[in-house]
């Protein structure tokens, strides 16, 4: 079994397919909004709303700090004219730490906290028509440090914003076919590793028409990360041996806004419901690969290239329900729906982002006045897509790829 952590300090987040259904976005921060089928915007009620919505930390008077960790099991499979191969089994831990404060002066709320917000892992040992067996492999994390406060205008209404930075680390590993100028359709194995920082931010609003009725809105903005790095190539099946190259790409993440309503129909049931757009198709449309200060005077000192994305805007949507069987013991169930991004004739074995339908359990244990345990299990069967003529390599075509995933959540609650 190989495990796979992205511990802060490690920055290694193996999470992509992983991450429900928002391409390789986590869904919702917060095991809690997680049992309740990710529907978040509304609903929050612990420390996590300074990222899902800031407006929403004053859901709660009360200050929180919550220290949470998913585990992750994606089950991707890759068949072609030369493979029929389960990708390698991963276990993807996604830890987050968040703080709430209580209400000052009865109008100001902050929050701040450390969030695994996307990536992806996969793995596959698979044949190549050129270089024979290959290390087929993707590693990407992008972590959220955030800062957000809220205002709470009257006892209606409530705004808020978050500030702050991602960093992403990123490593594709497999024989790369380019697609622009001299060496159009020429294939060398690549090993890229690149990093970068970029500023972020969110705003919020929640509205309560009645007093059991949440209405909430959020804006998240789009996220321009340059990447820097290096990159490995093997060039052998051309006759130009192997170099190495400095890397560099820009990765937007999307900008997207959602809406969510929040219901609490009696002592017992609340319900929740939300929809949330992603502008998938401006952030991916294609990467901009750019090699530079080659070592090989085999190889062409600089290449640059333009990989094919051509994702579509995504809508999603979330239902979820939670009981108080006691005052101890809560239990949640949700659902969400999110059509996939990925154009069948982008879809690779690495970037297989293409879950739709996910199913979510959860439930909460008072330990003490202040402290509760929360737990969520969630469940995405399997989506498959099939190319027919790839716009990434020929090695694609005629190709399928699908995904599973189970996950289960873990976290401390704890109000003071």
């Amino acid at each position: 079994m190989n495990i796979r952590s992205c511990l802060y300090l490690a920055i290694v987040l193996s999470a992509g397919s992983a991450l429900a259904i928002n391409g390789p976005l986590q869904d919702a921060q917060g095991t809690r909004n997680l049992g309740m089928g990710a529907a978040n915007i509304a609903n929050t009620e612990d420390s996590t709303a300074v990222i899902n919505n800031p407006a929403a930390m004053f859901n709660q008077d009360g200050g929180m700090v919550d220290i949470g960790i998913g585990l992750c099991f994606p089950s991707p499979r890759f068949e072609n004219a030369y493979n029929a191969q389960n990708g390698a089994p991963l276990i993807c831990a996604l830890p987050s730490f968040s703080i709430m404060s209580a209400k000052i002066f009865d109008d100001l709320k902050f929050g701040a906290g450390l969030f695994p917000a996307g990536g992806l892992a996969t793995e596959y040992r698979l044949y190549n028509p050129l270089y024979g067996n290959q290390v087929y492999e993707s590693n990407l994390a992008f972590l959220k440090a955030v800062a957000g406060v809220a205002y709470k205008i009257n006892d209606k209404l409530s705004i808020g914003a978050n500030a702050g930075v991602g960093y992403q680390a990123m490593r594709l590993s497999m024989p790369y076919e380019l697609h622009d100028g001299a060496m159009k359709g020429a294939v060398m194995g690549a090993d890229m590793q690149l990093y970068g920082i970029a500023p972020l931010y969110s705003v919020g609003v929640i509205y309560k028409p009645i007093n059991d009725v949440r209405l909430g809105l959020v804006y998240n903005g789009k996220i321009n990360v340059g990447l820097d790095g290096t990159a490995s190539v093997d060039a052998t099946a051309l006759g130009a041996g192997t170099g190495k190259y400095d890397a560099k790409t820009d990765f937007s993440w999307p900008q997207s806004a959602g809406i969510g309503v929040s219901w609490k129909a009696n002592d017992k049931w609340t319900f929740a419901a939300d929809t949330e757009w992603f502008d998938w198709s401006d952030a991916f449309d294609a990467l901009n690969v750019k090699f530079s200060n080659g070592n090989s005077s085999a190889l062409p000192s600089g290449v640059t290239d333009k990989f094919p994305l051509e994702w579509k805007d995504q809508y999603v949507v979330r239902l979820g329900v939670e009981n108080a069987l006691s005052k101890v013991f809560h239990l949640r169930a949700g659902v969400s729906y999110g059509n996939s991004p990925v154009p069948d004739s982008t879809v690779i074995p690495i970037f297989v982002t293409i879950t739709e339908w996910s199913g979510t359990l959860g439930c909460s244990l008072l330990l003490s006045e202040t402290v509760s345990l929360d737990v969520s299990y969630l469940y995405s069967p399997k989506s498959k897509q099939s190319v027919g003529t790839s716009l990434v390599g020929s090695e694609y075509d005629g190709s399928s790829s699908s995904v599973s995933i189970n996950q289960i959540g873990l976290a401390l609650n704890v109000k003071f």
